[in-house]
């Protein structure tokens, strides 16, 4: 089973319960970029996938040490359960880290994005530090 997880938003925080509870089941790898539009959703974000090249979202890659389990903390945490309803669903993407494609887990908002405030810069945490004081 892939063992990569890209994360955007609030998985990247430490201070977050769930991050917490997430390091020690995972090794943070490094800042990765994958083609998609970040929306601010609220407290979080979401992102949809992209095949334009200038639509970028920042995160990092993680590597899961026992990717069943974390994916399946993650899973409820992000609300991922059978049908449309759910908010996001869980695929595989290609994701720029270390200058090459990677397949990884990521997170995908499945509703409309339309009247979204987009996050144009792609960068959740840059984004709270500069909109969310």
């Amino acid at each position: 089973m892939l063992n990569l997880l890209f994360v955007y938003g609030t998985l990247r925080f430490n201070e977050n319960p769930i991050s917490e509870g997430l390091n020690p089941l995972c090794d943070r790898q490094g800042t990765a970029s994958v083609c998609g539009k970040l929306f601010d959703l609220g407290n979080y974000p979401g992102m949809v996938l992209s095949n334009d090249p200038r639509d970028k979202v920042v995160g990092e890659v993680i590597a899961l040490n026992n990717p069943r389990k974390s994916l399946a903390m993650i899973d409820r945490y992000e609300g991922i359960f059978p049908g449309p309803e759910s908010e996001y669903r869980r695929e595989v993407a290609e994701v720029t880290f270390k200058h090459r494609l990677t397949p990884c887990w990521i997170y995908v908002y499945q509703h409309s994005s339309i009247g979204l405030s987009r996050i144009t810069s792609g960068d959740y945490i840059d984004y709270l530090s500069h909109h969310k004081q």
